[in-house]
């Protein structure tokens, strides 16, 4: 009951920043509660991880996460409809290369960008996979546009270099 107390406690005491939180960060009014619930389910589930004294940023670290798995969702929803209304990706710059290659070689491509890091692994599905451009990315990603084009260059080279030398196998 103890840890149950402290829960509720800790749940009155932070329920507004977090809300704030997302709200602060462009999160539609409608969405804000089950973000916030979410966010606290979470926390409640993984409580066995919390250190001594760190429970707020633990459970900021949460929102954070919860915020970019809302973001991710929406995008995808969004994307669908895009696609379903037969509208063009928001990055026709898109290097025909990659994209030949990931036409060509589906699931090798597939298996490739499994093997980047995740970062990595989120800039090329968004860029060229969900057409965005380097800003929506940055924006999506929460990190800078630099950090976008860097990851994005990394990632090319990691990738041409695997689709290359896995195509040559077969």
């Amino acid at each position: 009951m103890r840890e149950e107390a402290r829960f509720r406690e800790l749940y009155l005491t932070l329920v507004g920043e977090i809300q704030a939180f997302f709200a602060s960060r462009g999160v539609p009014p409608h969405a804000i509660d089950d973000l916030v619930q979410s966010s606290f389910e979470t926390f409640w589930e993984k409580r066995s991880h919390i250190v001594e004294g760190r429970a707020k940023p633990f459970l900021f670290g949460i929102a954070a996460k919860t915020l970019m798995n809302y973001r991710r969702k929406r995008h995808l929803t969004e994307s669908r409809g895009r696609a379903d209304l037969g509208e063009a990706p928001a990055n026709p710059s898109a290097l025909p290369d990659i994209s030949a290659m990931a036409h060509e070689n589906g699931a090798l491509f597939s298996k490739a960008i499994a093997e980047l890091p995740t970062v990595m692994q989120e800039v090329v599905r968004l860029l060229y996979l969900s057409g965005l451009t380097r800003a929506e990315t940055a924006g999506r990603l929460g990190i800078s546009r630099q950090a976008v084009e860097q990851s994005e260059a990394r990632a090319l080279v990691l990738l041409r270099e695997v689709l290359e030398e896995r195509s040559s196998d077969l």
